[in-house]
């Protein structure tokens, strides 16, 4: 069953591809090649991870109580060819903990950045800077505080060994309290309750605790206590509580005073500045410890902490300042640093000579007649055959003479120079571009007619005169080599020289 068309259906212009000639070709060719570096250019460079960088460690003090900072020292060296963002670890032993988190720099003795380092959890992580690139031999150390792993290991007195660096290293840990209290001994320090220590988060970022005075026989009441806190923070009275225990060995049951025996709290008074505890006394060798905390009003600050006590044997003023601790390093090697140099503008590359074929040997030039000697004049037109002369010498003649180069049969010159419209010149009887001037010579079978006598003799007095052999040979020579060139292009573009005969338009 065949199907009729369908009379809506409309014909699908033809659509022409284009074409992309030699020149464009090349014009892509030379384009990708330019934007080959880009899409074929190097990723870039990886940071490695140094391994084996630290070389020793070493702990200021192997005796030590449970909340008490200790530096620790770590020497360090990275091979030759280290680059900026590169890293290496210095990781703690299981028994220590990093008493701040808090990152610092390593600098070299003219201030430079080497590296900085930033904590990981128990890990400090030191990223080179890019001071090492151009530097051999770079060496350094860091410091900073540490303190007793509590929180896995307890806090009561015992001896281990620790691992430092790969060197076995023993130490003592006291506990967390005296066994032995002097008499009258009063105090007060301040913490701080996270490891940034106030540098990432304000609240609950200060702690404080006072140590009321204690002795074998007590003081006698009543006792006041007054905190005065500076304006840097603000004191969360929420936060405040009371213990107590009778003697400070280790074992010795403690209890809170506000939970336990409320009674014996007089007055309690507090705002965010401070507080005033007013007590009904301190009995025979009860030790008595006030603890709260408080909120710093901005990051950064040191705060401070002024205490009063007052009994009936007199008054003691205590004073505290809570500070970070220090950490840092220092790093140096030898060597300059390159100058950086200053990107400037890029010279357009100059564009390569055109090579210039070399001219072909200009063939000697056919013997003619002298130009001294006068010739008859050439006939008007090929039609008028010239008149035959009798046999024997001639007649002088006093008519100048007008020689001209010899001819092949068919009256054409053996080499010629003549207007032709070119591939992309307007053809004869349209347009108004110019005509290109190509070379022919006697085999070029593209020429359709052969020039008139006239055309001859006119082209035989532009290229003839006395002393004019040179410039005959000069233009032979360089008619041939042009010919030759056009000769060899027609061929590759396959475009004729000229318009074929049938395309021009007739009279």
């Amino acid at each position: 069953m065949s199907r009729s068309p369908n009379p809506r259906r409309r014909p699908q212009p033809r659509v022409r591809r284009p074409r992309i000639s030699a020149r464009g070709a090349a014009v892509l060719c030379l384009t990708s090649l330019s934007l080959g570096p880009a899409v074929l250019s190097a990723p870039p460079a990886v940071a490695a991870e140094l391994t084996s960088a630290v070389t020793s460690a070493a702990l200021a003090s192997t005796t030590f109580w449970a909340w008490e900072a200790v530096r620790l020292d770590v020497a360090w060296a990275v091979p030759d060819g280290a680059r900026g963002g590169d890293t290496f670890t210095i990781s703690l032993p299981d028994e220590l903990r990093p008493f701040s988190t808090v990152g610092f720099d390593l600098l070299s003795p003219d201030g430079d950045r080497v590296a900085s380092a930033v904590w990981e959890g128990r890990t400090a992580v030191v990223t080179l800077s890019d001071y090492v690139d151009e530097r051999s031999g770079v060496t350094g150390h860091v410091f900073f505080d540490v303190a007793w792993h509590g929180a896995r290991f307890g806090t009561a007195p015992q001896q281990r060994v620790l691992d430092l660096a790969g060197t076995p290293v023993p130490v003592t840990m006291l506990g967390d309290a005296e066994d032995v209290v002097p008499d009258g001994y009063a105090g007060t320090w301040g913490f701080w309750q996270h490891p940034d220590q106030g540098t990432t988060q304000t609240q609950s970022a200060a702690g404080w605790e006072i140590r009321l005075p204690s002795r074998a026989e007590g003081f006698d009441g009543p006792v006041t206590v007054t905190e005065s806190l500076d304006p840097g923070q603000v004191l969360d009275c929420d936060s405040f509580s009371l213990s107590g225990q009778v003697g400070a060995g280790r074992g010795t049951p403690v209890y809170s005073v506000l939970e336990s025996a409320p009674e014996r709290v007089l007055a309690f008074e507090c705002d965010p500045s401070g507080f005033t505890l007013t007590l009904d006394e301190i009995r025979p060798g009860e030790i008595m410890v006030g603890r709260f905390g408080g909120d710093l009003v901005e990051l950064g600050r040191e705060p401070s902490s002024t205490v009063t006590i007052s009994h009936a044997d007199g008054t003691q003023v205590l004073t505290a300042r809570l500070v970070r601790t220090v950490s840092g390093g220092a790093g140096s090697g030898v060597g300059t640093p390159a100058p950086v140099p200053v990107p400037g503008p890029t010279p357009a590359p100059e564009p390569a000579p055109d090579p210039v074929p070399s001219p072909a040997p200009a063939p000697a030039p056919a013997p003619g007649p002298d130009p001294t000697r006068p010739t008859e004049p050439a006939p008007e037109s090929p039609s008028d055959p010239p008149t035959p002369q009798p046999s024997g010498p001639a007649a002088p003649d006093d008519s100048p003479a007008v020689p001209g180069p010899p001819r092949e049969p068919g009256g054409q010159d053996q080499t010629t120079s003549v207007l032709r419209p070119g591939p992309f010149d307007a053809g004869a009887g349209g347009g108004s571009a110019a005509p290109r001037q190509h070379s022919a010579t006697a085999t070029d079978v593209s020429s359709t007619s052969a020039p008139s006598d006239a055309a001859v003799e006119s082209r035989a007095l532009a290229v003839t005169g006395p002393g004019s052999a040179p410039a005959v040979a000069a233009s032979v020579g360089a008619l041939l080599t042009a010919g030759a060139t056009l000769l060899r292009a027609a061929r590759t573009t396959r475009r004729p020289l000229t318009r074929p005969a049938h395309s021009r338009r007739s009279g």
